[in-house]
């Protein structure tokens, strides 16, 4: 459905909090302006910590044809199971692309049988397979070629030293979900 620019919407304060209770960003929903539904996708959602509120919701209509960018929340289960070490959650959301009829919106990953030093990567996730959803790439280039010299190389100082030069200068970007590591 075509859409001449954008539409304002206001919601009332409790009606706004309890909708966000059951939708996030990367959720489809129906939305309805002044009689009007719409097939829409909440694109984000601003929050404004300072005021502890809801500045801005961005929605995207949809059109049954055409493929749209979108997140599917990361939801870990079971993390109270875990006896030993801590969870490290690296990715709360992964980007993908999808037709509206394929959006995805929740990936729960049971993490309660984790052992340390066990990493869940996305490629390990069924939406990854699914073929009606094209995944974002979310190694860098620079992530690319550090991977590809950590393959001809078993030089553990060099790797170590050139990801804290990638610290330092902010390069680090999120590559796996949980990974379970020893309490120091």
């Amino acid at each position: 459905r075509e859409i001449e620019g954008s539409i304002p919407v206001k919601f009332q304060k409790l009606e706004l909090e309890k909708f966000l209770k059951k939708a996030h960003k990367g959720s489809q929903i129906m939305l309805d302006v002044e009689g009007t539904q719409y097939d829409a996708l909440i694109k984000d959602v601003a929050y404004n910590p300072v005021a502890g509120r809801i500045d801005e919701i961005d929605f995207q209509a949809l059109v049954s044809t055409e493929k749209v960018h979108s997140v599917v929340e990361v939801v870990l289960e079971n993390h109270d199971k875990i006896a030993e070490g801590v969870l490290q959650e690296s990715l709360e959301e992964i980007a993908y692309k999808a037709l509206p009829a394929d959006l995805v919106d929740e990936v729960r990953v049971d993490v309660g049988d984790m052992k340390i030093g066990d990493v869940i990567r996305v490629k390990d996730l069924p939406i990854y397979a699914d073929k009606k959803i094209t995944m974002q790439q979310y190694l860098s280039q620079r992530q690319q070629k550090l991977r590809k010299s950590q393959r001809r190389t078993n030089n553990p100082e060099k790797i170590i030293s050139e990801q804290l030069n990638d610290l330092k200068k902010g390069m680090v970007t999120k590559m796996t979900i949980p990974f379970l590591h020893k309490k120091i």
